[in-house]
């Protein structure tokens, strides 16, 4: 008696480029407003790119040349100059740039260390619990800019002070959000089998609610993009933010804003458009995702 092997049919398994493809396109057709903030998000980030690779820049952004001062958008100065002849465009690809990376790194340090703080406070609860939430009350009772200005006068100007600030002004939030969800979470019953087979504190809270609170830690953290970059833009107006010569979007609203916006109304529009950009992408994209990873939240503001 003799056996002949059957073949059996290889099904092709989508690779895993199609599978983004095909998850990215299907989360467009249902939030068309979050894929549109994505597109606004991931402009920008050419933009902050081409300031360290320059494809798309022709100038310094720090070199003046007073022949060119004050010139209109043309096809040498595609957004035109400033009052130092420096060109508008390179102004705003660095301070692209250094809008991601404040950003960026506040919204690394806050978040990341509001989410540590917020674990740990939902829970051991008690004592800890109180002493955390008493110290969330005093910093949420000083408004957020009020808070970063304070800051900014005590440690100084510099782009690091300013994502210090903005990284601690944003660590109140995270906490008391990540300790309401950690609350909830902790009386699964994959929490309860952890502890009853001897697991851990920090193997509980870091290997089996950290990963499942994940959803709403990123919902938060993109929300607090965009505030990062609006508040960097807001200390830098005043004067307390990224110094000279950095570009900055809020420093380059300063002076023009007072005295250019009518003789170069450029140098404020332009300026202007781009921290609305990306602030409206950041926040469209924040709400998709709540809208897809939350749907008990979807419909309210």
């Amino acid at each position: 008696m003799t056996t002949e092997a059957v073949a059996i049919p290889q099904v092709a398994r989508p690779s895993r480029v199609s599978r983004y493809t095909k998850g990215f396109i299907t989360f467009s057709a249902k939030n068309p407003t979050g894929a549109a903030g994505l597109f606004m998000i991931l402009f920008i980030a050419v933009l902050a790119m081409n300031y360290f690779v320059p494809i798309f820049q022709r100038y310094d952004p720090n070199v003046q040349d007073y022949t060119v001062r004050l010139t209109g958008p043309s096809g040498m100065h595609w957004l035109g100059t400033d009052e130092f002849g420096r060109d508008l465009w390179a102004r705003l690809v660095g301070g692209a740039a250094l809008s991601m990376t404040v950003a960026i790194s506040a919204v690394t340090l806050g978040a990341g260390t509001g989410l540590i703080l917020g674990i740990i406070s939902g829970y051991f609860g008690g004592v800890i619990d109180d002493l955390f939430q008493r110290w969330v009350e005093i910093m949420q009772s000083m408004p957020g800019i009020l808070l970063a200005l304070t800051l900014m006068s005590v440690f100084g100007p510099g782009i690091d002070k300013v994502i210090w600030a903005l990284a601690i002004g944003s660590i109140p939030r995270t906490l008391r959000i990540m300790r309401g969800t950690v609350l909830s979470t902790k009386e699964n019953v994959y929490v309860e089998a952890a502890r009853a087979i001897g697991g851990t504190h920090p193997r509980i809270m870091f290997r089996h609610i950290a990963p499942n609170i994940m959803a709403p830690f990123l919902i938060i953290a993109t929300g607090n993009l965009g505030g990062a970059i609006l508040g960097e833009a807001s200390l830098s107006f005043l004067g307390l933010g990224v110094p000279p010569p950095h570009p900055s979007w809020g420093r380059m609203l300063t002076n023009s804003a007072a005295n250019y916006a009518i003789s170069a109304p450029w140098m404020v529009i332009f300026p202007g458009l781009a921290i609305t950009w990306i602030v409206l992408g950041f926040n469209l994209f924040g709400d998709a995702l709540r809208d897809v990873w939350d749907p008990r939240l979807r419909g309210r503001s």
